[in-house]
């Protein structure tokens, strides 16, 4: 039996990137053409790895966020650092999409 691969058309990368003093660690659906499709799960944490929350993104701007039991004032920062992560990985796909330690 002969078995090839012509092609990938979806792969998974585990991405690690911090925003704003805060670990975001995700596991992000990336297509072959370098759009992304998703993020399955990923998490929150601060600088002494407490988790602050956990999420998942489907495209189309359907994010779901739960946090874990946080001050009102950090819920802000949370989000808006799982937006900006977001944001980013959607503007530059391609440097997910390989193995490797550039900066996002």
């Amino acid at each position: 039996m002969k078995i090839t691969v012509t092609k990938i058309v979806s792969m998974t990368s585990n991405v690690e990137a911090t925003v704003n003093e805060l670990s975001i660690n995700a596991n992000v659906r990336v297509r072959n053409n370098d759009t992304i499709e998703g993020v399955d799960s990923g998490s929150v944490n601060n600088s002494t790895g407490n988790q602050l929350a956990s999420f998942s993104y489907y495209g189309s701007n359907n994010l779901n966020v739960n946090y874990n039991n946080i001050e009102n004032g950090n819920v802000a920062a949370v989000s808006t650092a799982i937006n900006d992560f977001i944001k980013e990985l959607e503007k530059n796909p391609s440097l997910v999409s390989t193995a490797n330690t550039n900066e996002i």
